[in-house]
């Protein structure tokens, strides 16, 4: 629930955040770069190290299950101890998750700072450092009173009404895919019947200048005085 709720709360921003950066492109493209893409690299990484944490757990006997039961994060780390350089792909996990935290709430406060500015693209950097430091706050609030219990309570709550919204948006986006097609294929219906009428009239073009020539024939080239002597 906790896993759902969580990237149903992220959702606004980061449809917005995808949205702005893929203006220009198209549908397919858009398709491929942000939904076929990264689910098939999620597909290869869970069940890479997925497959390795069961096959370790089971038939070697380390305690993954165990270290995931007490504490999520720590069965990854218990996975990369049975690896070759452990603790080098360990400080490599510590710096990619970084990254993910320092970006996703980049984008957060980039996002917000556009919903505030009454839909500026670049908000000030002051109105981003701000919604930076708001988010911090919150945070801390969160993990000091309830602890990570209180932050997936407020996540889940959270995500509710925006489950509802994501709804309406997808009836929206059916409808204005379906108005799309319909105009495309409107537009080529017209293009079609404005060729037929072309082609319609070519025989009538050539039937009027055929009358014209039997109305008034053309008179023959004259030919140069040494080829008529020949």
């Amino acid at each position: 629930m906790f896993y759902w709720a969580w990237g149903l709360s992220w959702a606004p921003f980061v449809g917005s955040f995808i949205a702005r950066i893929s203006r220009g492109r198209t549908v397919r493209e858009f398709v491929l770069g942000v939904m076929i893409v990264p689910v098939a690299l999620s597909m290869l990484w869970f069940a890479t190290f997925g497959g390795s944490a069961i096959y370790f757990d089971l038939f070697d006997g380390v305690a993954i299950a165990d270290a995931v039961s007490e504490e999520v994060p720590a069965g990854l780390y218990v996975l990369l101890d049975q690896l070759p350089w452990g603790e080098f792909a360990s400080i490599l996990t510590v710096a990619l998750v970084s990254m993910f935290v320092v970006t996703s709430a980049d984008s957060a406060t980039f996002v917000l700072g556009m919903f505030t500015s009454k839909g500026v693209l670049t908000p000030t950097r002051f109105v981003r450092i701000l919604w930076g430091g708001l988010q911090l706050l919150m945070a801390s609030v969160l993990l000091l009173s309830g602890g990570l219990n209180g932050l997936r309570t407020v996540s889940i709550i959270a995500a509710f009404p925006f489950m509802l919204l994501m709804v309406l948006m997808a009836f929206s986006l059916y409808k204005d895919l379906a108005a799309e097609i319909r105009r495309r294929e409107e537009k080529e219906q017209l293009l079609r019947t404005r060729v037929e009428k072309l082609l319609m009239r070519e025989p009538e073009r050539d039937a009027e200048r055929r009358e014209e020539e039997e109305i008034h024939p053309t008179a023959p080239e004259e030919c140069p005085a040494q080829n008529c002597d020949n």
